[in-house]
């Protein structure tokens, strides 16, 4: 649970870095920084392999898969509304996805729950919050946002199934390859040979993010998918609150703040609807 809180913190702190980046060294685009994120985790988890001197193995290969290609593309949309909005809405709405993971399980038990679809409708006002806290204009970063939010939930399911049978190192060592091997692939025109500055940017943001996936990856084996999406959603609270702290400019608004409220106290209340559904699914 530790793990699964820490990751919450980590994972935004390495957006702020970003941020910092992008201020200072304007070259750097997202795609730069998804690369040396997914390209740092692969090295990373390679010695660890050699080390321990043995070679990946997987299980449920179908759920491996879609673990590591939704991650790309998640962690591409996110990154992407890193780079086209606020770091506060951006990590806010990419934080919706225990909404989207407490809609998708509540479909697969196949009942009718009105206080969960009503709990669903609060969270969506609290979206619109977010997206739109003062006047109803539309950016392009929202819908990065939102659409990361929805991809990252099919990810953290197969995350779950995934890490039953598989341990952490081997899982991430697919997850992290997978993902750079596309971005080499799909992005080699915007990379270069970086100066120690764009250096600093880039790997500073690359290993807080890969600590954070690694203490997630590691503490979604002890609890259910509900329980990790609360947690995790206390980053809401955390990129709101330190927006104003870390960054010039980054103050929410009224508006904003009503609507991460809201966002978070749904994932909660849907989150413990789904629990209370599920235990009675299995007493009976």
């Amino acid at each position: 649970m530790l793990a699964v809180l820490s990751s919450a913190f980590l994972l935004y702190l390495h957006t702020v870095v970003m941020r910092w980046g992008q201020e200072a060294v304007p070259t750097l685009t997202s795609n730069f920084y998804l690369f040396v994120r997914f390209l740092l985790g692969w090295i990373i988890i390679s010695c660890v392999l050699y080390r321990a001197r043995r070679l990946p193995k997987i299980e449920d290969r179908g759920w491996v898969a879609l673990r590591a290609i939704a991650n790309l593309l998640s962690v591409f949309c996110f990154y992407q509304a890193v780079q086209e909005t606020g770091l506060a809405e951006a990590n806010i709405l990419n934080m919706t996805y225990p909404v989207f993971i407490v809609v998708l399980s509540w479909l697969g038990l196949g009942e009718r729950d009105w206080l969960a679809s009503g709990l669903t409708v609060i969270a969506f006002v609290g979206i619109v919050l977010v997206m739109f806290p003062g006047e109803f204009y539309w950016q392009k970063g929202n819908f990065w946002g939102i659409a990361s939010g929805f991809i990252a939930a099919f990810g953290m399911l197969a995350l779950n199934r995934a890490r039953q049978r598989n341990s952490a190192t081997d899982l991430l060592f697919y997850v992290f390859g997978t993902g750079a091997v596309i971005c080499l692939i799909g992005f080699y025109r915007e990379f270069f040979w970086p100066s120690w500055l764009e250096a600093q940017y880039l790997f500073g943001s690359a290993a807080l993010s890969f600590i954070g996936q690694y203490a997630l990856t590691l503490g979604f084996r002890y609890v259910t998918p509900v329980e990790g999406s609360i947690i995790s959603s206390t980053r809401i609270l955390i990129a709101a609150a330190l927006g104003p702290v870390l960054l010039a400019g980054e103050v929410l608004s009224l508006g904003g703040w009503v609507g991460a409220a809201l966002v978070f106290l749904a994932n909660v209340l849907l989150a413990h609807r789904l629990w209370q559904a599920a235990d009675k699914q299995i007493s009976l």
